[in-house]
């Protein structure tokens, strides 16, 4: 029976080292479920939209174009609360200037501009963080901010490991949520100066 035990505690003991992964070894083939670290800094360009969840929030838009060289256009739309009117605001930098221009109406069509012409400022690091295309994920160590692995959660019905990045410079922290699986990103969890959002991503053909 004592050798029973004892064969057990090796056999268990000989098994979690395999099934335990580093931060390391997690960000490395998140990495390459997304084509490999040589292709992602080759990407030029980058377009995103975002769909809301909140009902109450259904009809507001955002999208963004990105450009390497702290260039970006950025579009939303907002409807006013209890009004049918919607703001629409529209954002940009070609690397050396910042501007931005909102208008407002019942439809894009018949949108008053409220700006007369765009406000244009220099560009500022606003400018570069807004542009970025590459994730905090890649080249994470020559990055100031500091990656942990704060666990395993729950997304949706699967497993994820929580990838936390910390900025205490600019106060902002962030959940990367890693599925344990496909190594895809499956949620992106961001606090900053109060604000709370949530990025949730399908896996297709899983």
């Amino acid at each position: 029976m004592r050798k029973l035990i004892v064969a057990v505690i090796l056999l268990f003991a000989s098994i979690c080292p395999m099934q335990a992964q580093t931060l390391d070894e997690i960000v490395s083939k998140h990495l390459d479920a997304m084509g490999g670290a040589g292709r992602l800094r080759a990407v030029q360009t980058m377009s995103m939209e975002r769909v809301g969840v909140d009902p109450s929030k259904k009809t507001d838009t955002f999208a963004i174009l990105r450009k390497r060289g702290n260039k970006f256009r950025m579009e939303t739309t907002t409807l006013v609360p209890q009004s049918p009117i919607k703001i629409r605001t529209i954002e940009g930098c070609d690397g050396k200037n910042f501007w931005i221009v909102s208008a407002a109406g019942k439809t894009m069509l018949d949108s008053i501009v409220a700006d007369k012409q765009a406000k244009i400022t220099p560009a500022d690091e606003t400018c570069k963080i807004i542009a970025e295309i590459d994730s905090p994920l890649l080249d994470y160590k020559t990055k100031k901010d500091r990656l942990t692995l704060a666990g395993i959660q729950k997304v949706a019905d699967s497993d994820a490991y929580d990838l936390q990045l910390n900025n205490s410079s600019k106060h902002v922290a962030a959940h990367f949520y890693v599925d344990k699986k496909s190594f895809l990103l499956v949620k992106v969890v961001r606090e900053s100066d109060g604000s709370h959002t949530e990025d949730l991503y399908s896996i297709t053909g899983k």
